[in-house]
């Protein structure tokens, strides 16, 4: 997961709200008591003036003839928001003789556009890089993802990626293609600085089955330079070059998956660096399971648990951390590496401010770019544990670290989530979390 730092947008929100502003209730009142049930007779969509007919109708399970309830709607409705490409997903019943036809409206988001890059390498504040890129979120009006971006300072980047969720209108199979060239400081603690250069390419292709489940193989091919007289690549020429095999696992029930109120995610995945007979040729595997609990309407209870473990001789460059890009709250600012590592967490999430969505400069030629922004604030209580360690030692109890605290959880546009949080060890050391765009559980 990559973190950029889009405070431009997070401000431009916030100092535009004294402008004339319209605001949309996101809780949307239900015309239904919970257990009355409709026969849809017709399914119509509004205001995707970009995004094809089928995106949307891909996320829902209610079809024309389907007797549903509020509940199967606002299902249907959270799976469409979670698309990430509207800013505002609305279903309506309109009752005509006798008939009901349901009425699916969004408001789409701004799609194509270049942007500037600030970008906090390893969520350090004393580590920079600066550049752009373009992204496209919904090009052909298909969902797919298309993004160049560069920067340089502390880490140097070129990257390219395109992403089709359905390269099939009416078959459920996706790719993915990927190149990438950086050059970047090695995380390791246990030997003097070091400078690793890499390029990657990689082509993904996945299934995915019902609504909740997905099945990808992928591979590609890499290869890392590290100055020779580091002797840190298991090739003797200070260049590793090796294929790369990826198989993932996917079963994903959440209702809304950048906020989950409800559901399940489970995710299995394997990736085999190089082949036998090879300098190079180790695997790393793992898991990671969430799970989201709501104890009444409106408070959640967020679990997780994950692991991720290798096997073979793993390379000192592709080690598992704690710190750099994975943090563990209470430990944010501290470092430990392994051959495997085991995380896992509770969060207590609960509304302050509910999310609304504000329209900025309606009736100007800016209208469509700032229309049902969401805003909103929630608290949480957390506590986190992990720990990291080699294949050839044994993992006890003592070892876990463990943290805890209280947070404020901003839901904006386009970033989503974005996190102030403050954290304390098991001595009650505290730290503050500044500014974090991803969250943990």
């Amino acid at each position: 997961m990559y973190q950029k730092i889009k405070f431009s947008v997070l401000l431009l929100i916030l100092t535009l709200a004294t402008a004339g502003l319209t605001v949309t209730n996101t809780l949307i009142a239900e015309q239904a008591t919970a257990g009355q049930q409709f026969i849809i007779s017709q399914i119509e969509i509004e205001g995707n003036t970009n995004t094809k007919p089928f995106v949307i109708l891909k996320e829902m399970q209610t079809r024309p003839g389907d007797v549903v309830t509020w509940a199967n709607l606002e299902s249907d409705r959270k799976r469409i928001a979670s698309l990430g490409i509207f800013n505002y997903v609305e279903m309506q019943l309109l009752h005509q003789e006798g008939a009901v036809k349901l009425r699916v409206s969004v408001t789409e988001q701004w799609y194509v556009y270049p942007y500037p890059v600030i970008k906090q390498i390893e969520k350090s504040w004393d580590k920079f890089a600066f550049g752009g890129g373009l992204k496209y979120k919904n090009f052909r009006g298909r969902n797919e993802r298309l993004q160049v971006e560069g920067f340089w300072g502390y880490q140097d980047r070129l990257k390219f990626e395109y992403t089709i969720p359905w390269l099939f209108k009416n078959r459920s199979i996706s790719a993915a293609f990927g190149a990438l060239w950086e050059n970047k400081r090695g995380n390791s603690q246990a030997v003097d600085a070091f400078m690793v250069e890499q390029v990657t390419v990689s082509t993904v292709f996945g299934r995915r089955f019902g609504y909740f489940t997905w099945v990808s193989l992928g591979g590609g091919f890499s290869a890392i330079s590290v100055p020779q007289e580091k002797m840190l690549t298991l090739s003797s020429d200070g260049r590793d070059r090796f294929p790369i095999l990826q198989a993932v696992l996917t079963f994903d029930t959440r209702d809304y998956v950048y906020y989950p109120h409800q559901g399940t995610f489970l995710n299995f995945y394997a990736n085999k660096y190089g082949y036998n007979g090879n300098a190079l040729n180790y695997m790393q595997y793992g898991m990671d399971f969430r799970k989201y609990v709501p104890l009444t309407k409106n408070i959640v209870l967020a679990g997780k648990a994950a692991a991720d473990l290798s096997r073979g001789t793993v390379p000192i460059y592709n080690r598992f951390f704690l710190g750099y890009n994975y943090r563990l709250r209470g430990h944010y600012n501290e470092h430990h590496e392994g051959e495997n590592r085991l995380i896992s967490g509770l969060e207590l999430r609960f509304p302050l401010i509910p999310v609304d969505h504000y329209s900025l400069y309606q009736g100007t030629p800016f209208a469509n770019l700032f229309k049902d922004l969401k805003f909103g604030i929630s608290g949480a209580f957390f506590y986190d544990a992990g720990t990291v360690w080699n294949q050839d030692a044994t993992l006890r109890k003592e070892q876990l670290l463990h943290g805890f605290g209280f947070g404020l959880n901003f839901h904006v546009p386009y970033l989503e989530i974005l996190r102030l949080e403050y954290a304390f060890d098991t001595n009650f050391n505290g730290e503050a979390i500044l500014f974090d765009v991803e969250l943990t559980i």
